[in-house]
């Protein structure tokens, strides 16, 4: 994220451990090879999978990663994922990265986590709107392709998440006088206590916290 060099191989394996439900899945180039004969001269040993983070933390994190092809999202900046929505045949998490000379963008189904990386290393930026594009494009495309003629596949919550109608605007519990409403999947302990229309809320989301001096649209943590 600009503080240090990472392979595009780190950041999608990464992005990897929150798709598989936050076990520790190390890649593999070689899963087997057979002979002329059929006969398999090698397979991968089984390793033991080790996890790096709670099975009800990846999932709020996949939700979350889904909002990148929302509109609900649309205010100051268009939602970055909504180049692809007209190509988009199944739920995906996803995001993407941009500088002035590239541009990064990893993703995921529960079943395929893929990155791209496009752009350049050193010394040029990128000027030409399709090439600005072109990782958004070339990702979308290979998605679906790989996917042609399989079922959509679900996020399905794990035990201890549940869902709710949060207004995005103050992170309140969502009614009719909220309108820019998305379904949140949350621990259950982080689950919102007040409405969208609580003053309190609105006056953070218009401000500042006036004990703490800080702004919070989810007053929820996603960590232990």
């Amino acid at each position: 994220m600009g503080t240090s060099e990472v392979s595009l191989l780190e950041m999608t394996n990464a992005y990897n451990r929150i798709a598989s439900g936050g076990l520790q899945v190390e890649p593999t180039t070689i899963l087997s090879i057979t002979d002329s004969t059929g006969k398999t001269v090698y397979e991968q040993p089984k390793k033991n999978t080790k996890r790096a983070i709670t099975e009800q933390d990846a999932f709020v994190l996949t939700h979350l990663l889904t909002g990148m092809f929302d509109p609900v999202f649309n205010d100051y900046s268009v939602a970055t994922g909504l180049s692809m929505r007209s190509k988009q045949s199944r739920p995906y998490a996803a995001k993407s990265g941009t500088t002035i000379s590239d541009q990064y963008l990893i993703g995921y189904t529960p079943s395929l986590t893929a990155g791209i990386w496009t752009g350049y290393d050193v010394g040029q930026q990128l000027t030409d709107l399709q090439d600005k594009a072109a990782s958004k494009k070339i990702w979308i495309d290979f998605m679906e392709t790989v996917h042609a003629g399989k079922a959509p596949e679900p996020f399905i919550p794990p035990k201890g998440i549940s869902s709710i109608k949060v207004d995005i605007e103050t992170g309140g519990i969502a009614v009719n006088e909220c309108p820019k409403q998305r379904l949140m999947y949350l621990k259950e302990k982080d689950m919102p206590q007040k409405l969208c229309t609580d003053k309190n809320l609105r006056e953070q989301n218009n401000g500042q916290d006036s004990e703490s001096g800080t702004f919070e649209l989810f007053p929820f943590s996603f960590f232990e």
